[in-house]
């Protein structure tokens, strides 16, 4: 089924060498076949380009391959035909990689997963909003699928663009490991069955729809954007201090907002308020 987004049509600020910007139009759509070679190509130039190589996992040519033409869907921006940032979704099944068996979740429960997979924005368009445009488009595949309940994603906790995008889509901290031969991640969860429920969440579902000019169905839309908590229900932690991280997930606590002092990064836990 065609989704209302597909094809929609904007414009953005793309780096025309120097400091010099111009404008450009874009065109959004899902990624097919024809589109692997091109996905590949951009994914290395992007990785390249990387001062810290181990805040991303890219994919292998299988696993691009998987969420391209497979059991994943992948959304990609187009600039005059060429394809200049991309994000997937995965839904992993009984996969023994599914991220909900990492979270303990039985196996029947755990098929109703989806997983956010990496975005990949070429560097001249950085700064468009780009990750957040997709990740709205990514969200109404994810729901257009009945069988999920549960999206969850891995990020480096040194990821400090791509830990904003998964709170601003409403996930939380459930977990923090080493996974992929030993890369510490976190481990991101949000369930589906969440509403919005403060004006806080509104605003800010309000804004990401104008900005993106996807609009989510009022029945079941996403929640948007993490709740923060107040201060005196939080705990703060160094994002690079993993023991005490874990101390606090293993109390029950969730991590919810990041917020950057001078001191570094900091994530704010807050009591876990659902099973």
């Amino acid at each position: 089924m065609k989704q209302e987004w597909e094809g929609h049509a904007g414009e953005l600020m793309l780096d025309a060498g120097g400091t010099d910007r111009s404008r450009a139009a874009y065109r959004l759509s899902t990624l097919g076949r024809e589109h692997l070679e091109a996905a590949e190509s951009l994914q290395h130039t992007v990785v390249q380009g990387l001062q810290d190589q181990t805040q991303l996992s890219p994919f292998s040519p299988d696993e691009l391959e998987r969420v391209i033409t497979g059991r994943g869907r992948t959304v990609g921006v187009f600039v005059d035909g060429r394809l200049m940032a991309f994000r997937a979704v995965d839904f992993p099944g009984n996969d023994p990689d599914n991220l909900a068996l990492d979270l303990g979740f039985a196996e029947p429960l755990a098929r109703q997963a989806a997983h956010f997979e990496m975005s990949v924005v070429h560097p001249d368009c950085r700064g468009n909003g780009l990750q957040q445009l997709m990740g709205h488009a990514v969200l109404e595949l994810i729901r257009a699928r009945r069988d999920v309940r549960f999206i969850l994603a891995t990020v480096s906790p040194s990821n400090v663009p791509s830990l904003k995008d998964k709170f601003a889509l409403g996930m939380h901290i459930a977990a923090l490991k080493p996974k992929y031969g030993g890369l510490w991640r976190y481990i991101l969860l949000r369930k589906l069955e969440q509403r919005l429920g403060t004006p806080g969440q509104e605003s800010c579902i309000r804004r990401g729809e104008e900005e993106t000019g996807i609009v989510l169905e009022d029945t079941d839309r996403l929640t948007a954007c993490a709740v923060p908590a107040t201060a005196s229900d939080e705990l703060l932690a160094l994002s690079s201090s993993y023991a005490r991280q874990q101390e606090l997930l293993a109390a029950g606590f969730i991590g919810t907002r990041l917020q950057v002092t001078a001191a570094g990064h900091l994530i704010a836990y807050r009591k876990r308020d659902f099973v």
